[in-house]
């Protein structure tokens, strides 16, 4: 999206100015254009969801470079969530729905939701009626917000004394419209990884860069 654009634009001139390298940044179709594009070595860094990031680093195809900090937290929460005032308040309750996931890889938005769901002992074929793969969390928020999905999937970030500081409804409603179904356990934010055959010396430059939180570092910031 042009928002996505932006703020990778954002960060890698951030990244720039503070490393003195030429980032650049690129697009791909999904994760596993980005995950194939650090095997290739066609990219040094790539911005990977939890679970993606951890099957790479398993295979031996990157090396973890730094967790971002958000809303106050290196964790989050993946949560199944229905409109205020759906019959559906527990996962015990989850017959015959219609559910909306991002997708398939998607840490919030379909795995480790299912997981949970699954330790609650939620039988899938009883649970859902219909299963749509929507591709964002934005788009999962407004099928359950119109009406298209009686459930979806996202992420939650809770504050310290439980409260939602940030979800993947907040650029599209109020918390008080959704009620949370079911929540995971935390889960490590994304993860920004780097190529095995990366240089060292440009890695450990955007590392410090990234770690380094000095007043008007933008690259941290970013």
């Amino acid at each position: 999206t042009d928002d996505t654009q932006e703020h990778l634009d954002r960060f890698c001139a951030a990244a720039s100015r503070a490393t003195g390298l030429n980032v650049v940044g690129t697009h791909t179709d999904n994760y596993e254009g980005l995950v194939a594009a650090l095997e290739e070595r066609t990219i040094d860094i790539a911005w990977l969801p939890p679970l993606v990031a951890l099957q790479g680093i398993r295979r031996g195809l990157m090396l973890p470079l730094a967790i971002p900090v958000r809303h106050g937290s290196a964790t989050f929460r993946a949560v199944l969530f229905a409109r205020c005032g759906s019959r559906i308040r527990s996962a015990s309750e989850l017959i015959g729905c219609r559910a909306a996931w991002v997708d398939r890889e998607s840490a919030s938005g379909y795995a480790v939701i299912r997981a949970a769901l699954r330790h609650k002992g939620v039988d899938f074929d009883l649970a859902f009626a219909e299963q749509r793969y929507l591709r964002s969390h934005h788009a999962v928020v407004e099928a359950v917000l119109e009406g298209r999905a009686d459930v979806g999937a996202t992420y939650v970030c809770y504050g310290i004394r439980g409260s939602i500081r940030a979800a993947g409804w907040s650029d599209v409603a109020e918390d008080a419209q959704f009620h949370v179904v079911a929540e995971s356990e935390p889960i490590p934010n994304d993860l920004l990884a780097m190529g095995i055959g990366t240089s060292v010396l440009q890695a450990e430059a955007l590392q410090r860069a990234l770690m380094d939180d000095a007043p008007g570092n933008d690259a941290a910031e970013e």
